[in-house]
């Protein structure tokens, strides 16, 4: 197990309210989206003007997470999946 600290920041995009999750998890579609197992959630914040900073612990062989950010207005989320680095 490992721990990681990871800023998420969207601020030049978008500063209304927002939540950020990580997750171990993923399926990925064909259309460019990837599906999140919700069960394999491993953090979550609300972001305050686009921005929140986590810390938290995953496995050494995760190879990749997926991040979601999800606004209140109904909108698609934003994902992006990363492959977390050791210290």
């Amino acid at each position: 197990v490992a721990q990681i600290e990871i800023k998420a920041d969207i601020s030049a995009y978008r500063t209304d309210r927002a939540f950020v999750t990580f997750y171990s998890q993923y399926t990925s579609s064909g259309n460019g989206t990837d599906q999140a197992v919700y069960e394999s959630r491993i953090a979550s914040s609300a972001l305050t003007l686009g921005v929140a900073t986590l810390s938290f612990s995953y496995p050494l062989s995760q190879s990749s997470l997926l991040a979601e950010i999800w606004f209140y207005d109904g909108s698609a989320p934003l994902q992006q999946v990363f492959t977390p680095t050791q210290p």
